[in-house]
């Protein structure tokens, strides 16, 4: 009866082997071929095209006809009719061909989906070949790894050899909670990272200064539309990040913390007119890194003058690191003259037609005289204090302010009387200061908290768990022969001893 028992157990650890392989990994699907065709790939010119090639065993002269069948998931199937009139390369027994798939804009493949594809070619003899195939549709230029985020807000497709998914998320966790609380809405956002080495419209300029995009592998050239990229990411669902080389805000979590900033506004401005000085000014002012060193770059240009004029702060001005430093110059001045969560009431417009109608309201002057203001008050100690400040800061004690004379209302005035606390909650923030700089009295309590928003309502990323010896299949193929073994060796002896017994 031990020895039936034992024969079984072993009999089941032969079994269960093959069934932890089959559970480590899955079947992947494998191209198919038949005939005389040997070789065939695809390469994505990102965002232009596609170059298919095929090698087939015979020479041109003795193929009949060549079509190539390509299915992008979820669409319909394109035939296109190859020419052999001018092959790749030709020898006595072999053809190499290739085909650039043009990409239209209203047939634009989804971003890191299959494309299935098939070639299919007749000889002079009537003998058929074949090749299916599928790639996925990606930029080719980089390796892409994608992170999930556990909590379904932050998610992001990085480059296989750029920062860390779990640090970039950890770096925007507090501006993304801010945000979402000043907005009153969550929204979750799938993200491509492109760093600054790969620009993400896959356009690079040629020697005669033509936009090109050009083949990874082949180095294929074709016309490129900078505006493309930007189609096949919005088509597929994806937000994208354009880190910069230099500027105010090159790091990740400045660009990202930009890109948050307008996927969470836009619904709040709408076709409201809110120029780009306030909307970059804004993302900025709610990125977590300090802002010190900027006062220097706006002092001078102020002592030059170069100052760029209110109109010509409208429309952003890509690259240009003085448009970007006096945007948020302008902005930190509002947060100093009405107040953070002023700023953070502003920007959401209420019922304001436009910016210029918000602005009047909330600061008592219009728009045109921010920038007279603004070039005294940063030659102001306060200001100083006010560059370094960033909402995340902990909370600290609101000095009681003294009287101040009431401004004239010529654009010559000063600042009026430093704006008091008023406390801004997001659940996981404490309560944000205003930018009061020249307390005169003794500094008191703050006052009681808002209460703060549950915190189901904000983003807090669920640690990853990390995997353990016993995790791996081969771990545990090797403890459960250990376990076999040794219930066979007990096995073996209870039966010599029952023999013995019976002796």
């Amino acid at each position: 009866m031990i020895v039936r028992i034992i024969t079984m157990l072993l009999c089941a650890c032969v079994l269960v082997q093959p069934l932890l392989a089959q559970e480590e990994t899955e079947e992947a699907d494998e191209p198919v071929s038949e005939g005389f065709i040997f070789r065939w790939d695809a390469e994505v010119i990102f965002p232009m095209g596609v170059r298919f090639t095929a090698s087939f065993l015979r020479p041109a002269g003795e193929i009949s006809s060549v079509n190539l069948t390509i299915q992008p998931q979820g669409e319909a199937a394109i035939t296109e009719t190859i020419s052999l009139n001018d092959p790749v390369n030709e020898g006595d027994n072999f053809t190499d061909i290739a085909y650039i798939w043009e990409i239209s804009p209203d047939r634009i493949p989804g971003l890191f989906r299959d494309v299935n594809y098939e070639w299919a070619a007749v000889d002079n003899n009537g003998d058929r070949t074949f090749a299916r195939d599928k790639f996925v549709f990606r930029d080719q230029r980089a390796e892409w790894v994608r992170s999930e985020d556990p909590a379904g807000f932050i998610n992001l497709t990085l480059v296989a050899d750029g920062p860390s998914a779990a640090q970039v998320r950890q770096s925007v966790l507090l501006p993304y909670n801010l945000i979402s609380a000043n907005v009153g809405r969550v929204q979750p956002l799938n993200i491509l990272l492109y760093d600054a080495d790969l620009p993400s419209s896959g356009c690079v300029h040629d020697a005669e200064n033509a936009q090109v995009a050009i083949g990874p592998l082949s180095g294929t050239v074709l016309e490129c539309d900078a505006n493309r990229a930007a189609a096949v990411f919005q088509r597929s669902g994806y937000d994208w990040v354009q880190v910069a080389r230099s500027g105010v805000e090159s790091t990740v979590a400045g660009a990202l913390v930009q890109l948050i900033t307008r996927r969470f506004y836009d619904s709040v401005w709408l076709d409201k007119a809110v120029p780009d000085w306030f909307k970059i000014g804004l993302a900025q002012f709610y990125s977590p890194s300090s802002k010190a060193m900027l006062l220097g770059t706006i002092r001078s240009a102020a002592r030059n003058d170069t100052l760029y004029a209110i109109d010509e702060m409208a429309a952003e001005r890509t690259g240009d690191e003085l448009w970007q430093v006096q945007s948020y110059a302008m902005v930190v001045y509002i947060a100093d003259r009405i107040g953070v969560d002023g700023l953070f009431k502003l920007a959401k417009l209420d019922s304001a037609e436009s910016f210029a109608q918000a602005y009047q309201a909330a600061v008592g002057q219009p728009v045109s005289a921010l920038l007279p203001n603004l070039s005294r008050w940063i030659f102001n100690v306060g200001a100083e204090s006010a560059f370094g400040y960033t909402p995340y800061q902990p909370a600290t004690p609101t000095a009681t302010s003294t009287a101040t004379s009431t401004p004239t209302p010529t654009l010559t005035a000063t600042l009026t009387e430093p704006p008091t606390l008023t406390p801004s909650v997001t659940g996981v923030l404490s309560a944000t200061p205003s930018l009061t700089h020249t307390p005169s009295r003794t500094p008191t309590s703050l006052p009681p908290s808002v209460t703060p928003r549950p915190a189901s309502a904000l983003y807090t990323p669920t640690p990853i768990p990390q995997p353990t010896a016993l995790d791996d299949p081969v771990t545990q193929q090797g403890i459960l022969a250990i376990l076999l073994i040794a219930l066979a060796v007990v096995g073996l002896i209870a039966l010599i001893m029952r023999r013995r017994g019976n002796l």
